[in-house]
């Protein structure tokens, strides 16, 4: 029993900073009480789940960033506003575009992830985690590009790509993270609560 009390005792002691960092604690609130070194480790986390993202969809081809560009610029010549509009839905629903606008996105997110962990102070912390927020609370950006990708059959799924297999689809899955990185990061540090 004296064993079981001094085991309560240091486990309460322990900072809570030791115990490991799971991106699921974004999701159940857990991360309220982070400090900067498990900001950083969920950092770390959120990287790879978006590494993860960034390797299962391929590349553009040099023949298909051709079309893409040459699409967009037939586009801003174009002067009459429905043949313009119609060809912007062409290209937007095009696997080929999707792929870029992926691509893009998420290499938004990792150079903004990237920033969160080189930044020093808390002020260039925050800054770098709300762009993190502000790219993953774009709901239809993820569910439309990935829907068009996976019909389009350029999209490997491994599984990993959202927790919990929830079928509200990957926006739904990103945008609860951007939206708790304001909840439990961004606006602590607003009102100057958040653990340092």
């Amino acid at each position: 029993m004296k064993y079981i009390q001094i085991a309560l005792i240091l486990l309460l002691l322990t900072p809570f900073s030791t115990f490991a960092v799971d991106i699921s604690d974004l999701a159940d609130g857990q991360v309220s009480n982070f400090d900067k070194n498990q900001r950083k480790q969920l950092a770390e986390k959120l990287t790879e789940l978006f590494e993860s993202l960034d390797h299962s969809v391929p590349s553009l081809k040099p023949s298909e960033q051709k079309w893409v560009n040459e699409e967009r610029e037939a586009i801003a010549s174009t002067t009459n506003k429905d043949t313009k509009l119609k060809r912007l839905v062409v290209l937007h629903e095009s696997v080929e575009f999707q792929q870029e606008n992926i691509k893009r996105l998420v290499k938004s997110i990792r150079d903004a992830l990237a920033c969160v962990l080189r930044a020093e102070d808390i002020g260039r912390e925050i800054y770098c985690w709300s762009v993190v927020s502000f790219c993953l609370t774009d709901k239809g950006e993820f569910d439309g590009a990935i829907a068009i990708l996976k019909t389009g059959k350029r999209l490997y799924d491994t599984g990993q790509l959202y927790l919990g297999g929830t079928s509200l689809g990957y926006g739904y899955f990103y945008n609860s993270f951007g939206r708790a990185i304001q909840e439990y990061f961004v606006i602590p540090y607003l009102a100057g609560s958040l653990r340092k």
